[in-house]
């Protein structure tokens, strides 16, 4: 019975996500992401936690990244305003969107491409929604930040 409320409790949040850079290092790797939800239900969600998880190599392989911060773009310094991860709220059949950077520990080359990734978000009461949806990640976003990673 549990899994019938889970896919019930799933089918009331969507999400789209862009990515908007992919921060390389020899010592792990930053994912900035725009990301929307979409709350079909007729109740406010209160979000306390967001985990991404991406899977590299089809569904096979994936990797687990936590939230890091909060992220806005300056442009005219080409720079990024952080801020902490806070609890938000995704009201009633509407959309809300945050900028999020998540953190993997790993040494990893993201190469070009789509890629599938399952964005988890659990509320106050611990309830957990999990949507799927793809990622495509290009050249144009992804730089290095390490002596590591120059490339030949």
């Amino acid at each position: 019975m549990n899994w019938i409320k889970q896919l019930m409790v799933n089918r009331m949040v969507s999400v789209v996500a862009t990515a908007d850079h992919v921060e390389l290092s020899g010592s792990h790797v930053v994912m900035g992401l725009k990301i929307s939800w979409y709350n079909s239900s007729n109740d406010s969600i209160f979000i306390n936690d967001v985990q991404l998880k991406v899977y590299l190599d089809g569904r096979n392989e994936s990797r687990r990244f936590n939230p890091l911060e909060r992220f806005a773009r300056i442009p005219a310094q080409r720079a990024f305003q952080k801020t902490p991860i806070a609890p938000f709220m995704l009201r009633p059949k509407e959309t809300h969107a945050e900028q999020i950077r998540f953190l993997n520990r790993e040494i990893l080359d993201i190469a070009p491409g789509n890629y599938t990734v399952e964005v988890e978000i659990k509320d106050i009461s611990d309830t957990s929604y999990i949507c799927r949806t793809k990622l495509l990640v290009t050249n144009t976003i992804k730089y290095r930040q390490s002596e590591d990673w120059q490339e030949d």
